[in-house]
């Protein structure tokens, strides 16, 4: 399922809200950030930033610590350990 928010709010962004000079997301990496959005967004806050090298960012609910990475891919991967070494408590979250 694809998610696309108003013009200038973090997110996902469609092609008339990319900024000059930026790059669009593939519609494999639109489907793969609405999906770990989807997946983790009770532990996690998301952030996407057009035309910055590490674009997609999660920001732990528990106490804030900032994962990036330059795909929604290699950031799930990231999620996935931190989660692991450290379990986001739900009960804190807010």
């Amino acid at each position: 399922m694809l998610y696309m928010r108003t013009r200038g709010s973090l997110g996902f962004t469609g092609p008339e809200c990319a900024p000059k000079g930026g790059t669009m997301a593939s519609v494999q990496q639109t489907d793969a950030w609405a999906c770990l959005k989807q997946d983790w967004g009770g532990a996690y806050r998301f952030e996407y930033w057009p035309g910055t090298q590490k674009s997609y960012r999660a920001f732990r609910r528990d106490d804030g610590t900032e994962l990036s990475a330059e795909t929604p891919q290699e950031l799930r991967e990231l999620i996935r350990a931190d989660h692991l070494r450290n379990p986001v408590s739900l009960e804190t979250a807010p």
